[in-house]
């Protein structure tokens, strides 16, 4: 992800009790996640980057359609096209 515009959000994302590998094979298939794991909770650090509000808006809406998805809690989000004016 090397794009200067845009927008970059990050989340929690809780799988449901056992789902832990699904929600991150789930995960990986999302254009426009990375993923960090945790190494002592069953949860997983989804940092995304979208060129705009559409594209954010997709993105987020596929993270909440993962069947192993129990909880999506957004922690940071930032739209650099606002914070340069465009």
């Amino acid at each position: 992800m090397n794009q200067k515009n845009g927008s970059i959000c990050s989340f929690l994302a809780y799988p449901i009790q056992g789902k832990l590998d699904l929600l991150i094979q789930e995960l990986n298939l999302i254009k426009g996640c990375d993923l960090v794991l945790s190494q002592n909770r069953d949860v997983v650090i989804v940092v995304t980057e979208a060129e705009d509000s559409d594209s954010e808006q997709t993105v987020r809406k596929n993270i909440e359609n993962c069947s192993s998805l129990q909880c999506l809690a957004m922690v940071f989000g930032a739209d650099y096209s606002v914070a340069k004016g465009a």
